[in-house]
């Protein structure tokens, strides 16, 4: 922010590369041996430790994310309701996000 409109554009690039470089990685080096190295214990372990974290991250991110809100019927009720249709409908969730950033913009 104190470099201005450069550094935040920079920012968001090294911020971009950061998020999505390892996962590009993973699909495009791994992949390749990735049946065979399913077949290790330890990978596997590894896995199901790598599945805990990152539900354990997805946990945090809501919460912080939810913190700052007013706990106000409508910002609880919308909370519900997106979980829900999330878990039980198969309305793609791009779509639940752009439309809950319409709905903010009404609100």
């Amino acid at each position: 922010r104190q470099m201005g409109l450069p550094g935040e554009f920079i920012g968001g690039i090294v911020a971009a590369i950061g998020i999505f470089l390892p996962g590009t990685f993973l699909i495009f080096f791994v992949i390749k041996f990735w049946d065979s190295l399913k077949q290790y214990r330890w990978v596997r372990a590894s896995l199901e430790g790598v599945h805990a974290a990152s539900s354990g991250m997805v946990i945090a991110a809501t919460a912080l994310l939810f913190i700052p809100l007013d706990n106000n019927a409508l910002n609880i009720s919308v909370v519900i309701i997106t979980f829900l249709l999330i878990t039980f409908t198969k309305i793609p969730t791009p779509l639940l996000i752009l439309a809950g950033l319409l709905l903010g913009f009404i609100v």
